[in-house]
């Protein structure tokens, strides 16, 4: 803003002033009044300046944003958020162009362009002089843009929505409308949106869990295959009967997210959390993100905090690896098992003893053995052991079922099987249960409340990596 320094000329006493001018039917403002109506005229000058310069810090037509030479991001007026380039914690060559809260100590992303992919740092960000927000290469060729053209400005609202407007027309596009993994206070989604987990930590891409806004008005967590994004049958979602034009809304004042019915009806998804006073900064961040895990988790974290970090407050389909999917492989994919000790903490993929993830950084694509698989032809030499884990079970790959039967006798009855990979026994009460598991294995579990001892059989004789 520039400064004007204005020069307030006020006679010194309080007598009327001769006119030496024809205009002799002005009226008289005494000198107190002249004083006051001057200094209300300066305020109001300079407060019109300076909601001027608030305005101007909207973006305009031609600016740009490159990943390394500032800027690199446009911010909210509070610098709560930014719109900009972020770079991976994994590979801080690559690029995300996002929305992410700027004051949190990893700058947690909550939407992102060009579908989570990432680009190098040679690429940039444009707010083009037609009007259009233009991703582009070095070359200059475009790489994704926001679907709309004739934009005059643009900004990043301190609600976390990035908005492209036109002076005519209002908002144009918005990142509210267009959600990624997770939704912020303010935030209102319509029916048919739907919000997708990325892959994994660091691979923001749509992953294989999506949140659907259904057009029945209901709410639904749906698993997707990868990498085809086949879609199987929903795991969990609310039971609305009322089919109007309703809404989910994140709450602003109350915290909480709810869909909202044109007859006055609400379905709660998250109550308000209870939440202290925040941190050095006064209050909370909040969202409500759609994990890689495949479970809905609303999020606190104290403004101010450099030592924090996200806090769960909420959750739908909280623990997940209790849940039974009839024909998917289940969070953590086959031949593997899903622990979530802590239900603050995301859930934990496993593989059985002898067994290793296909590819530890994508850990739902499963688990192989790290040995030869027990042949079927008879007299064979291989000798055969089992592992045993407590808690643990494969409820859908059922081969066999025996009861009465002792635990060795279960073992025995795996042992003799080459198409047996593992035993699952339950002492009930000296009744014993025995099930025989065939390959391969899927929706495996581990937890106090599976009253199940699994053992699982791995040769002892040349060991190799299949």
């Amino acid at each position: 803003m520039d400064f004007v320094t204005y020069l307030l000329i006020i006679p010194t006493k309080n007598t009327k002033p001769p006119l030496t001018s024809p205009m002799e039917s002005i009226p008289y403002i005494p000198n107190e009044k002249m004083s006051a109506l001057l200094l209300h005229l300066l305020l109001s000058f300079l407060l019109s300046n300076f909601l001027s310069a608030q305005a101007d810090t909207n973006i305009t037509l031609g600016e740009t944003l490159t990943p390394l030479t500032p800027p690199t991001s446009w911010l909210s007026p509070s610098g709560d958020f930014a719109f900009g380039f972020r770079p991976l914690e994994s590979d801080p060559t690559q690029f995300l162009l996002a929305v992410f809260f700027n004051k949190v100590p990893n700058q947690t992303v909550v939407w992102t362009a060009n579908g989570g992919n990432t680009i190098n740092n040679q690429s940039k960000a444009v707010f083009t002089e037609d009007g259009r927000l233009s991703l582009q290469d070095h070359s200059g060729n475009e790489i994704w843009n926001a679907g709309v053209n004739g934009a005059t400005s643009a900004a990043m609202l301190d609600t976390g929505n990035f908005v492209l407007s036109s002076s005519k027309s209002g908002i144009l596009w918005q990142t509210f409308h267009n959600p990624t993994d997770t939704i912020l206070p303010g935030q209102t989604l319509n029916k048919g949106t739907s919000m997708y987990a990325k892959l994994t930590d660091d691979d923001y891409s749509p992953g294989r869990f999506k949140l659907k806004f259904q057009d029945d008005g209901n709410l639904a967590l749906i698993p997707r295959a990868y990498p085809s994004a086949f879609e199987y049958d929903s795991y969990w979602f609310t039971q609305g009967s009322d089919s109007g034009s309703n809404k989910l809304v994140f709450n602003e004042s109350t915290r909480s997210l709810y869909l909202s019915y044109p007859s006055g009806g609400v379905i709660s998804v998250f109550s308000a959390p209870a939440l202290g006073g925040g941190g050095a900064g006064g209050g909370y961040y909040l969202r409500a993100t759609v994990d890689t895990d495949g479970v809905f988790r609303q999020y606190s974290f104290p403004k101010g905090s450099t030592n924090s970090d996200w806090t769960v407050t909420n959750q739908v389909a909280e623990d997940i690896c209790t849940i039974s999917f009839e024909t998917f492989s289940g969070p953590c994919g086959f031949n593997s098992y899903c622990s979530n000790p802590d239900s603050q903490e995301k859930t934990h993929c496993l593989c059985p003893p002898n067994y290793s993830f296909i590819n530890p950084n994508l850990k739902f694509k499963g688990c192989k053995p790290n040995f030869t698989p027990q042949p079927c032809e008879p007299n064979n030499k291989t000798q055969f052991h089992f592992a045993t884990l407590n808690n643990v079970d494969w409820p859908l790959s059922d081969a066999e079922q025996y009861s009465p039967m002792t635990e060795l006798q279960c073992i025995n009855e795996c042992l003799n099987d080459c198409f047996c990979l593992v035993a699952i026994y339950a002492d009930d009460y000296n009744n014993g249960t025995c099930w025989k598991k065939k390959f391969p294995l899927s929706n495996g579990r581990m937890g106090s409340g599976v009253d199940r001892k699994a053992f699982v059989k791995y040769s002892v004789e040349n060991p190799h990596k299949l």
